[in-house]
């Protein structure tokens, strides 16, 4: 028997039933998997930090995540000052002053490299780090920064200017940071 016979009716059968126009739109309804909740806590609180600023830092309103914001007159422009207060220890010292050598594009440092340079200082609050981070190749950006950690918070204060403008605000941040005291607003 021919096998001709039988395999070519199958072959033409398959052929015209499987061949489809395609014009016709599917749609597919696929239930999507319950993802659990998850519980966001708070990182910016209510402050109970005091201090004095210098008479010609404007106050202004940053972010959300700032207790304090100011706007910094210097010579040749302005810096843009912040005072962030976190709960515990915010990821740490190594990480936040990497995250803001970064922001300058600058490679990290490990913490034997930030505990070379990193400065100590005092306020009525407690002792505070302090640290300048500056790009060579950069001028137009550069941070004075200080952290401040108490028993449940660690306060960062942060200001970003120029390079000379960090030389020349050094010393009225430093008296900014030394002003800081802890209790129920004056």
């Amino acid at each position: 028997m021919n096998h001709t016979f039988l395999i070519l009716p199958l072959l033409l059968l398959f052929i015209s039933t499987s061949c489809d126009d395609n014009q016709h739109i599917r749609h597919y309804r696929i239930e999507k998997e319950s993802s659990p909740e998850i519980s966001i806590q708070q990182t910016s609180v209510p402050s109970d930090i005091n201090w004095t600023s210098p008479s010609n830092w404007i106050s202004s309103t940053g972010s959300s995540m700032r207790i304090g914001s100011f706007t910094v007159p210097y010579s040749n422009g302005e810096g843009d000052l912040s005072v962030i207060k976190l709960v515990g220890t915010a990821g740490g010292l190594t990480p936040n002053i990497n995250r803001w050598r970064g922001q300058l594009n600058l490679k990290p440092h490990t913490e034997e490299d930030i505990q070379k340079y990193i400065q100590m200082g005092e306020s009525p609050m407690g002792s505070f780090q302090w640290l300048t981070i500056l790009n060579s190749e950069d001028d137009q950006t550069a941070f004075i920064a200080s952290i401040f950690q108490t028993h449940t918070h660690t306060i960062f204060v942060k200001l970003s200017v120029s390079q000379p403008g960090i030389s020349e605000l050094e010393k009225e941040f430093l008296n900014f940071c030394e002003s800081f005291t802890m209790g129920a607003s004056k």
